[in-house]
This record gives C-alpha cells, sequence and structure tokens, in this order.
C-alpha cells in the first residue's frame, strides 16, 4: 500500500470536489460479450460465476484507479486486493464470502470453490455481516435470476473510506444467434475514479475474454 499524491496526478481538485459530496459514487452499464466463458466453463465442467469473478477481478486490478482507497485523510493505492462477493447460502438467504486474492488462475478457482462452499453451509459464518474497516476488496455480485439493464448500489454514506470500494455487478446471460451476453455495472468513487478509468475496466475485461482459448484448461490473467 503506498500513498497517492493527488495534487502529483493533476487530480486534487477533483478529489476535494467529489469528496465533498454525501455520496459521490456514479456507475455505468453495458453488455458483454461472454460466450468465451460459457463455452470454457461447459467445456472443463467449471463454475460460470468463478471464472467470471476471475476474469472481472483480473480486469479491475489492470487499472491503478480501481486500486486507490481513501483511508483517513490519504488516498492510498494497493498493489493486490481481495476479491469479496455475495453468495446464496442453504438456508435461501445470502452472505458475504471473500477470499486472498491471487493471480494464478487455478489457485483462484480452488481458493474461491473453498470459500463458496464453507460460506453456504455457514461454516465460516461471522457475527459481523460485513466489516467496514475492511477496504482492499472489491465488492462483487451477481443477480442471475434476470436479464438486468442497470444497477444501483447502497452506500454506507458514513464511511468515507467503504465508499471508495468500487462495486461490480452482473445479471443473467442470454443467447442471441450463438452469442451469450450480459449487462454488467461497474460503479466507482468519482473522487478517485473519472469516466475513463471506469470504461477501460470493462474494455479489458473484454479483452481478457476475448484472449480465452476454450480448449485450453487455464483462463488468461492480465
Amino acid at each position: 500500500m503506498q500513498i497517492v499524491d493527488m495534487e502529483a496526478l493533476g487530480r486534487k481538485k477533483h478529489f476535494e470536489w467529489f469528496n465533498s459530496f454525501s455520496d459521490p459514487t456514479f456507475s455505468i452499464n453495458l453488455r458483454i460479450d461472454v460466450t468465451k466463458v460459457v463455452r470454457h466453463a461447459k467445456t472443463h465442467g467449471k463454475s460460470f460465476f468463478i471464472e467470471l469473478l476471475y476474469l472481472v477481478t483480473e480486469a479491475l486490478h489492470s487499472i491503478p484507479e480501481m486500486r486507490m482507497r481513501i483511508k483517513g485523510e490519504d488516498v492510498v493505492i494497493f498493489d493486490m486486493i481481495n476479491p469479496a462477493y455475495t453468495i446464496l447460502t442453504d438456508d435461501g438467504n445470502f452472505d458475504n464470502c471473500r477470499h486472498q486474492m491471487t493471480h494464478d488462475y487455478d489457485e483462484f478457482y480452488a481458493r474461491a470453490s473453498k470459500a463458496i462452499a464453507e460460506t453456504k453451509a455457514g461454516i465460516s459464518k461471522k457475527d459481523e455481516f460485513n466489516d467496514l474497516s475492511i477496504i482492499d476488496d472489491f465488492y462483487i455480485t451477481s443477480v442471475p435470476w434476470v436479464d438486468i439493464t442497470a444497477v444501483t448500489h447502497p452506500q454506507p454514506t458514513f464511511s468515507r473510506e467503504n465508499m471508495s470500494i468500487p462495486r461490480i455487478c452482473w445479471g443473467k446471460y442470454t443467447e442471441s444467434d450463438g452469442v451469450f451476453s450480459l449487462t454488467l455495472n461497474l460503479a466507482a468513487n468519482h473522487a478517485l475514479v473519472d469516466g475513463k478509468p471506469l470504461s477501460f475496466t470493462a474494455v479489458n475485461l473484454q479483452t481478457l475474454i476475448d484472449r480465452i482459448d476454450v480448449e485450453e484448461e487455464k483462463l488468461p490473467a492480465w
């Protein structure tokens, strides 16, 4: 973790302006072609959710602004951010799940599978629903039952640090003429992230997906 000099970046005035808002979050919603993810998951008997989770997390890491966070009076940047994601539990409710980030596809898949299984069964259940002091996370969720067009995210406006965490959501994928696609929602804090880095997160995700070799067991890392 390193402190970011916003003045040196030429963004001090932007940061101060948007950081004064009660909720400086903004988001984009766009269609992503996930045909190769669907085919890869089916070919190798993998979880589509975990595979897309890996690719999304890789794309997020490729953009420095998405790894920036507000910490006290400072802006900091992390080298590694952990995926934190919602899981439907065996009792029909949802719970928060996370695991330590790794760029190795096999290890990522193993860690996610273990974390999801334990969360579903209530093994890793904690008394505290969400620890707002942890900021080296990406908040990720999905709504796999419907083909969404847009999403809004509830924000803890009492915590500037937690509000600096990007929020990501995707919906059910649909098929048309052999092409599978879904709506991806990317939300970020405008004090740290502008439209270009937010957009290029999606561009880099699509680039990663396009690089998938369906016959290869591993997915590409950034």
